[in-house]
C-alpha cells in the first residue's frame, strides 16, 4: 500500500525520478556519440596520465576512477558527474559548473543543466519541493533532455503522469546517491592525506639522497687512519661505535666513510637526529646503519635531546633483544643493526650525558687513544693540499682541527700559506 505524501514530498521524487533515472540516459547518448564505445577503452588508455592528475586534484572521485579501469570499460557504469567531467575534459563541449541562461540551447549548455539540476537533487537535505521551484527546475529539465534525445519524451509524460506508487525505490536510489557522496568525500579526505604523506616522503627521500651524495663527494678525499680500522674491527662484534673528539678533527666524515663502507656491503644507510626516527626506520629484517651526528648537541650538550635519548633507552633495549631473540630461533636471519654515532668530547664527558646501554657503544676517541698521528695529519693534508703546499706547513700537528682546515683551505680562491699558523683571524676577515 503506498504511503500518503505531501505534495512537495511528491515534486521532490518527480524531480529525482527525472534527474536520477531518465537523465543520465540522455547524457549518455551524447557521451556515447563523443566518445565511442568500441573507442572508450582505448581512449581511457591514451589519456590516462590527464585522467591521474584529475584524480589528483579530485576532480573524479576514487570510486569513479575505478570505474575507468576494470577489464573492459563502459559508459553503462558511469553516472552523470563522470561523464559530464569526461566530457568537459576531452571533448569540444564548453561544459559550465553555472546553471546556463534560458536562452542558450546547446548541447553544452543542457548537459550543465542537467549536472546542476542532479547536484540539487542528490544534496539535498529537506526532501521537499515547492510548486513553484518545481515547475522551474522541471520544465528546464525536461527541455534539456528532450533538445539531447527526443525519444524519452513519452517516459518523462509517464513520471509526470504517475501516483509514484513505487515513491519508496525513487527514495532508495536519492539514499544510495547520497551514501556514495558521503563515500566520495570520505576517500577524498583519506587521499589528500595519502597524497601529503606522498609529498612528505618524497621530499625526505630526497633530503635523504642528497645527504649521502654529499657524503660520497666529500669521501673521495678521505683518508683511513688507525681509528677508521679500529671501528670496521670493532663492528664485527659490537652493536655500536661513539666516535669523540674536538670539532674539526674528522668525527663526522669518519662515521660517514664507516656508513659507505658498510653500504657496500649490504647495508642500509639511515642519518637520523632523534630517537624518533630509529622507531620510524628501523626493520629487522635488514641490514642498516644509523648515523647519528652530534648526538646530544653541537656545541654544548642539549638536555632537551639528552634526556630523548634516556627516555628511549628502554624502548630500545626490547626492541633490539626481542629481534636478537628472533634471530636465534632463525639460525637463517643474519640481519644485523649497527649504530655510529659523533659527539664532541666535553658533550660526551658531561655528567649528564645518557647511558645509551641500547647501543653497546665502544668509544673511538680521537683526543686520547685515537688522535691522529702526524703521518696521518700529513696524508690528510695531501689528499686535499698541492705537496709544496703541505711542506710549507711548520706544524702540521699544531690544531687538533687540521682535517677541517685542509677542507677549508682547499676551496678558498686567496690560499695564504700563514693560514695554517692563523687559521682563526684569516677565517673571521
Amino acid at each position: 500500500m503506498a504511503t500518503s505524501l505531501a505534495q512537495e514530498d511528491i515534486n521532490f521524487l518527480r524531480l529525482a525520478g527525472l534527474l536520477i533515472k531518465i537523465a543520465p540516459r540522455a547524457v549518455r547518448q551524447r557521451f556515447d556519440y563523443e566518445i565511442h564505445p568500441g573507442q572508450l577503452k582505448q581512449f581511457l588508455s591514451k589519456n590516462r596520465r590527464k585522467i591521474d592528475d584529475l584524480k589528483k586534484k579530485r576532480v573524479i572521485t576514487l570510486s569513479q576512477y575505478d570505474l575507468l579501469y576494470p577489464t573492459e570499460p563502459s559508459s553503462d557504469k558511469f553516472d552523470v558527474s563522470l561523464m559530464v567531467c569526461l566530457l568537459k575534459h576531452f571533448t569540444e563541449l564548453d561544459i559550465q559548473d553555472r546553471l546556463p541562461l534560458e536562452t542558450i540551447h546547446t548541447t553544452a549548455a543542457d548537459i550543465a543543466r542537467i549536472k546542476f539540476y542532479r547536484n540539487y537533487i542528490v544534496h539535498s537535505d529537506s526532501g521537499q519541493v515547492t510548486e513553484n521551484t518545481f515547475s522551474e527546475i522541471w520544465n528546464c529539465v525536461v527541455e534539456a533532455i528532450i533538445r539531447l534525445v527526443p525519444d524519452l519524451k513519452s517516459e518523462i509524460d509517464a513520471l509526470m503522469s504517475s501516483s509514484l506508487t513505487n515513491d519508496s525505490d525513487i527514495t532508495d536510489v536519492i539514499r544510495l546517491e547520497k551514501e556514495i557522496n558521503k563515500t566520495n568525500q570520505h576517500l577524498s579526505i583519506v587521499s589528500q592525506k595519502l597524497e601529503k604523506l606522498e609529498i612528505e616522503n618524497n621530499n625526505n627521500r630526497e633530503i635523504h639522497n642528497r645527504t649521502l651524495q654529499e657524503w660520497i663527494d666529500k669521501d673521495t678525499k678521505y683518508i683511513s687512519t688507525s681509528a677508521t680500522t679500529f671501528i670496521l674491527q670493532s663492528l664485527n662484534q659490537n652493536r655500536g661505535i661513539i666516535i669523540t673528539g674536538c670539532p674539526g678533527c674528522g668525527k663526522s666524515v669518519t662515521g660517514h666513510h664507516v656508513a659507505l663502507t658498510l653500504e657496500k656491503k649490504g647495508y642500509e644507510i639511515i642519518p637520523c637526529d632523534d630517537p624518533g626516527e630509529i622507531l620510524k626506520h628501523f626493520k629487522a629484517e635488514k641490514n642498516q646503519v644509523f648515523v647519528i651526528d652530534d648526538i646530544c648537541g653541537k656545541f654544548a650538550l642539549n638536555q632537551q635531546k639528552a634526556d630523548s635519548w634516556e627516555q628511549n633507552n628502554c624502548k630500545f633495549n626490547m626492541l633490539f633483544e626481542f629481534n636478537r631473540n628472533d634471530d636465534n630461533e632463525d639460525s637463517t636471519n643474519n640481519y644485523e643493526t649497527k649504530f655510529l654515532i659523533t659527539c664532541r668530547e666535553n658533550i660526551y664527558n658531561h655528567k649528564a650525558f645518557p647511558k645509551l646501554t641500547c647501543f653497546s657503544l665502544v668509544q673511538c676517541s680521537f683526543s686520547t687513544q685515537f688522535k691522529i698521528s702526524p703521518d696521518e695529519m700529513r696524508n690528510i693534508a695531501l689528499s686535499y693540499l698541492p705537496e709544496n703546499t703541505v711542506n710549507g706547513i711548520a706544524n702540521i700537528c699544531l690544531y687538533d682541527f687540521f682535517p677541517l682546515l685542509c677542507a677549508l683551505y682547499c676551496k678558498k680562491t686567496k690560499q695564504d700559506p700563514s693560514y695554517f699558523i692563523h687559521p682563526v683571524e684569516i677565517i673571521e676577515k
